[in-house]
């Protein structure tokens, strides 16, 4: 947004800017989410660097003493998802990632039991953008 690549973004856990304009719009809940045969590897499965749940999920892998945990970098939450359904891991999301994707009934979704129990989901955009009236109705059709 800052570079003016982006006009607006939809984003947990938003920068702080001066040149940036944040509307909260969904307080999520994160989750564990493992494979529905309990059996797994103890791979924590997380996105890019820039997602906002990879920051959680590690916090999470810290706290609860599972540090020692392989990590496994995706590009897509369905990849995410994908491979633990498979049994090759576990992941701290968000619920409605999960919720009503191809593979919630192959996963167990568990409240996270350490850490911050929600991430805030923000639409961005840079002050004075000439777009600020649609990007203010868009935030208000995404308010809950």
């Amino acid at each position: 947004m800052l570079n003016n690549r982006v006009d607006c973004a939809a984003i947990g856990n938003a920068p702080k800017h001066e040149n940036l304009v944040v509307i909260p719009i969904v307080k999520e809940e994160l989750i564990m989410v493992t494979p529905l045969d309990s059996e797994h590897e103890p791979v924590l499965f997380v996105r890019d660097e820039g997602c906002g749940y990879r920051k959680h999920a590690l916090l999470w892998q810290q706290q609860a003493g599972r540090g020692c945990d392989e990590l496994m970098v995706m590009s897509s939450a369905d990849g995410v998802l994908g491979c633990i359904a498979a049994g090759l891991g576990y992941t701290i999301i968000g619920k409605n990632m999960v919720a009503g994707s191809r593979y919630e009934k192959s996963l167990v979704m568990t409240p996270v039991s350490h850490g911050p129990k929600h991430v805030q989901l923000s639409i961005v955009y840079r002050k004075g953008s000439p777009l600020e009236p649609g990007i203010l109705t868009l935030a208000k059709l995404l308010t809950k």
